[in-house]
């Protein structure tokens, strides 16, 4: 593991994944946005997603400049499956709010982009709900529970990057394995 990074690399690296991250959780708190009313709420929900932002787009810069040949294809498949995510996210949120401001009835398609994150934001109101000895859903209040909910979703949402980037990862790699041993050049060139 080597610790020494280039900062202007590094930097630029961070700069693209903090793009990458914002984008992939800008419509789970705009949804989670419309729910809260309470400034408190609001200001927990602010600091867990910039907490979030902030961490993951070290995180993976880090990894980046950690990259060995071989790990250098996960990398690859990990910025592919953000910019993927962030992308569908992006065209569902505003298929949506377009739909809903022309009254169209026929969302379910555009609906279907969120759902992932919809998903891990009711597990995460859950699981904390649950942790608070609440036994009722989304009756989580004050700063502390919004702002672990907003973490725990975070977690989940990182969770399914990491698993689009390893279906990505092992898609990419059998199509280099079926190019290799058509010709002599390198997996992984």
């Amino acid at each position: 593991m080597n610790l020494d990074v280039d900062p202007d690399c590094f930097r630029g690296e961070l700069g693209g994944w903090t793009l990458r991250v914002i984008l992939c959780a800008l419509p789970s708190a705009g949804l989670a946005a419309i729910e809260f009313h309470d400034p408190f709420e609001l200001a927990a929900m602010a600091t867990g997603v910039a907490i979030y932002v902030f961490g993951v787009a070290w995180f993976c810069s880090w990894v980046v400049m950690q990259a060995t040949p071989g790990r250098e294809q996960f990398v690859r498949s990990l910025k592919m499956a953000a910019w993927l995510k962030a992308s569908l996210l992006l065209v569902a949120t505003v298929g949506v709010g377009l739909s809903a401001g022309l009254h169209l009835r026929d969302v379910d398609a555009l609906v279907l982009g969120l759902l992932p994150d919809v998903f891990a934001g009711f597990g995460s109101l859950r699981l904390v709900s649950l942790l608070s000895g609440d036994v009722g859903f989304g009756h989580l209040h004050g700063f502390a529970w919004i702002f672990g909910a907003t973490m725990v979703q975070g977690a989940f949402i990182s969770a399914g990057l990491a698993l689009i980037a390893a279906v990505i990862y092992v898609t990419r790699a059998y199509e280099w394995l079926m190019r290799a041993k058509s010709s002599p050049a390198s997996i992984w060139g």
